[in-house]
């Protein structure tokens, strides 16, 4: 399969009963709960997206790491770290992360943003 969903870090027990109980989610997501920072380079290289939501997270240094390892982000508009970064192929921000319309839509542009990023790498090396 080409699709995985991994959550590191707390995740709200509610919403690990729905992933969990989910026939149709089953190994596709994966919940690794507390990951130390000396093993969190693993997931950064196999993720495609990161998303960070958090409405208590303060800087949002794993937006930095993400960045850093290459991969984009999508984040609350509202953490500190959004205020330093602009809208573009690597970031998309969440203005309301209680409005489940715009967080499926911006993830849908986000993933929409890396297709077409390594469609054009893909392509440029054979012009």
């Amino acid at each position: 399969m080409g699709f995985g969903l991994f959550f590191c870090g707390e995740v709200c027990d509610a919403s690990v009963d729905i992933y969990k109980t989910n026939d149709l989610l089953k190994g596709v997501v994966e919940f690794h709960g507390h990951v130390p920072r000396a093993n969190l380079n693993q997931y950064y290289l196999r993720a495609s997206l990161v998303v960070l939501l958090s409405k208590v997270e303060g800087f949002g240094m794993s937006v930095i790491e993400a960045l850093a390892y290459g991969v984009p982000v999508l984040i609350n508009g509202k953490m500190e770290i959004a205020s330093m970064l602009e809208e573009s192929d690597c970031v998309t921000l969440i203005n309301d992360v209680n409005n489940t319309k715009e967080i499926i839509d911006k993830l849908l542009q986000a993933v929409d943003k890396k297709l077409r990023k390594q469609g054009r790498e893909a392509i440029l090396p054979s012009l």
